[in-house]
């Protein structure tokens, strides 16, 4: 493979595919995930193991390649939180391409320390991802709205069907937020699609 750094220059997004090995005594677990953005090296490795959780929510299955023997591992097996971490024995990047499509997907950036950097991750809250948006706080604070609106209703005499006008209502809100966010994800496609015309026509004019 070559691993090519300048498919990352000026900004530029791509796709690179990380094997993972997962290991505790002799039991062992690969997992290929692919892993966006425009970082190198030991960011995209971080970006394929925060991957792995979103994979894996709940447990994952290693098997003993001698005796085909199977183990449960769960996230009350290890550390509550980052509890993958000391089932990590090794990584691999084993390919790097451009990305087809900008600011496109759940993993448009390694890390998440670089949605840090960029301002797109606020305390716990992702923006920008439209209708692939999966965030835990975004869902709390949804839920919570949901249980004030349907108090809401109560005291205004809704009685037994509070509760449904609070569920509507919720609804209704997400699927606006929605579309209001898929919109400004298709503008700011459109900028960095613009922006990176324009630099590939400055480096052909100072190629003549």
């Amino acid at each position: 493979m070559n691993y090519n750094r300048n498919l990352c220059y000026c900004g530029q997004m791509t796709e690179q595919k990380v094997v993972v090995t997962l290991g505790i005594w002799t039991y062992r677990k690969q997992v290929t995930v692919s892993v966006f953005g425009n970082c190198l090296g030991f960011d995209i490795i971080e970006g394929a193991l925060d991957q792995l959780y979103e994979l894996y929510p709940d447990g994952i299955t290693l098997e003993d390649p001698k005796t085909g023997k199977e183990l449960e591992v769960d996230e009350t097996s290890e550390e509550k939180t980052d509890w993958l971490h000391p089932l990590f024995i090794g990584a691999e990047i084993i390919d790097i391409q451009p990305e087809k499509k900008h600011l496109h997907g759940t993993a448009r950036f390694a890390t998440k320390q670089d949605l840090l950097n960029r301002g797109l991750l606020n305390d716990g809250l992702v923006f920008g991802q439209g209708k692939n948006a999966q965030n835990t706080r975004g869902t709390n604070e949804m839920n919570n709205l949901e249980k004030e609106l349907k108090n809401y209703f109560y005291d205004k005499g809704y009685g037994n069907e509070s509760e449904k006008e609070a569920a509507d209502m919720t609804a209704f809100l997400k699927s606006l937020i929605n579309k209001k966010l898929e919109a400004i994800e298709n503008a700011a496609e459109n900028i960095m699609d613009d922006l990176f015309t324009f630099r590939n026509s400055l480096f052909s004019e100072n190629d003549n």
